[in-house]
């Protein structure tokens, strides 16, 4: 059951491993209140109440433009009464994109017409495009800059200004916030180095601050199969350098069977596959307790993404009880985090448990 589900996982991550990444980075509320507090400007925290941040199930990016675009909607109250909207546009290109402001403005119209539809009022859209391209950002955050309208028209040109979070224009030392925050936005800003295995001790390292080994080991296992997905420069030994940096109980484990079970040296699905079996069975010993928070985890994005009666919790509750391995919760997250409706999610979730079954 194992193998068969992590394998369609693996497929997925292999055709948008940036995507998949971000959502799980960006996913949990603590963690995008955390990059908010840390790097949105001062007086735009001061008016937000984000111990009420709540992620949207909505994305609003064409889907020709997926393979370069994806997008997380939050809503929070505001301080003063209403709420506001904290719309971030992912942008994983190699290089900057001039029209990224248009496309901005047509998601955020589309917020607004949701918004309008349902409530015949609209809210306040914080815009962030968030950049890991391998170049920096050289184009201006001004919608109007890219219109350059004769003086006697500009007011006739609508007006807006983007946020920019450009990793490529900061050091390491620039990052900051919690232990998974941090280890996130280091390996988005460096996925695309040729170099990125030598800096993975210093930045695997972070997980040595972890109190709690399950959560330590799983953001490990999904950190190092985004990087065996986006990233064939690094070596076997660079691996398994980074994992020993880590000192979590079960490294040792890791790197052993990470090492018996490489397949494939520079292919992505062969690489990756065997880094997912090598961490399976490195994981199998003594995270009994991470499946059942995997478990907590899916349970509590289901109910922040959509409103369910005891009945219903408790009926997922027991269909999710029927997932007993890491790699099949994971995939589990990943589709509840791009399904569009509750009825989407379930019917996803019904084919994956039968489908591991019958594995």
């Amino acid at each position: 059951m194992a193998t068969r589900a992590s394998k369609r996982d693996l497929h997925e991550a292999a055709k948008e491993p940036h995507d998949a990444f971000f959502r799980q980075l960006l996913a949990q509320p603590a963690t995008a209140a955390q990059f908010v507090q840390n790097y949105l400007p001062a007086e735009v925290v001061a008016l937000l109440d984000l111990t009420q941040l709540q992620p949207e199930r909505d994305t609003f990016v064409d889907p020709r433009l997926r393979k370069h675009f994806s997008d997380l909607l939050y809503t929070t109250p505001l301080k003063s009464g209403g709420r506001a909207y904290l719309y971030l546009l992912f942008e994983h290109k190699s290089q900057p994109d001039r029209q990224a402001r248009l496309q901005l403005l047509r998601y955020m119209t589309r917020i607004w017409e949701q918004e309008w539809r349902k409530r015949r009022q609209i809210s306040p859209i914080v815009p962030l495009l968030f950049y890991h391209g391998q170049e920096k950002w050289s184009y201006s955050a001004e919608f109007a800059d890219l219109v350059e309208p004769p003086e006697a028209l500009k007011p006739y040109t609508p007006h807006f200004r983007h946020l920019l979070t450009d990793l490529s224009a900061w050091s390491d030392e620039q990052i900051r916030g919690e232990v998974w925050l941090r280890l996130g936005l280091l390996v988005l800003k460096h996925i695309f180095d040729p170099d990125l295995g030598e800096k993975l001790p210093e930045i695997l390292g972070l997980l040595r601050h972890l109190g709690q080994e399950e959560s330590g080991l799983e953001m490990l296992r999904t950190v190092l199969v985004y990087i065996a997905h986006a990233n064939q420069a690094v070596s076997e030994a660079e691996f398994e350098q980074g994992v020993a940096a880590t000192t979590l109980p079960e490294g040792e484990s890791l790197m052993a069977t990470l090492a018996q079970k490489w397949q494939e040296e520079g292919r992505v699905r062969g690489r990756a596959e065997g880094l997912e079996e090598g961490l399976e069975k490195g994981l199998e010993k003594g995270l009994e307790k991470g499946v059942e928070a995997q478990r907590e985890i899916l349970l509590r994005l289901l109910e922040w993404r959509f409103p369910l009666a005891e009945e219903q919790k408790a009926a997922y509750r027991q269909q999710i009880a029927q997932a007993s391995d890491l790699p099949l919760l994971t995939q589990l997250i990943n589709q509840l985090l791009a399904a569009q409706t509750l009825a989407e999610f379930q019917s996803s979730l019904l084919t994956s448990l039968t489908a591991g079954k019958a594995g």
